[in-house]
C-alpha cells in the first residue's frame, strides 16, 4: 500500500523552515481518504510524546504526529505543544 504525503510551509520561504514549527506534514490514508488520520487511536499524550521524540533527534515518521496533534486540538497550537 502506498502513501502520499504533503508538506505545507505556513510562511513560505521565510525562516525557520523547520518541520513541526512552520512546516507540517499531511499524509493521505489510502484506506480512508483522510489527510489527517489518527487511525492508531493515540491519546493526546501519546501524540505529544511522538511529536517530541522527532524533535529530540529520533527522526522517523513521527513528524506526522505533530500535525495530527494540532488537528486534534482543533487547529490550535496549545501551550504544551512540544516546540
Amino acid at each position: 500500500m502506498s502513501t502520499v504525503g504533503y508538506w505545507v510551509d505556513t510562511n513560505g520561504l521565510k525562516k525557520p523552515n523547520i518541520i513541526s514549527q512552520d512546516i507540517f506534514i499531511f499524509q493521505l490514508n489510502p484506506l480512508t481518504g483522510n489527510l489527517i488520520d489518527n487511525s492508531e487511536g493515540l491519546t493526546r499524550d501519546e501524540l505529544i510524546e511522538k511529536c517530541d521524540a522527532f524533535k529530540n533527534g529520533k527522526f522517523n515518521t513521527n513528524y506526522y504526529y505533530c500535525t495530527v496533534l494540532i488537528a486534534q486540538d482543533s487547529w490550535e497550537i496549545k501551550d504544551d505543544y512540544p516546540w
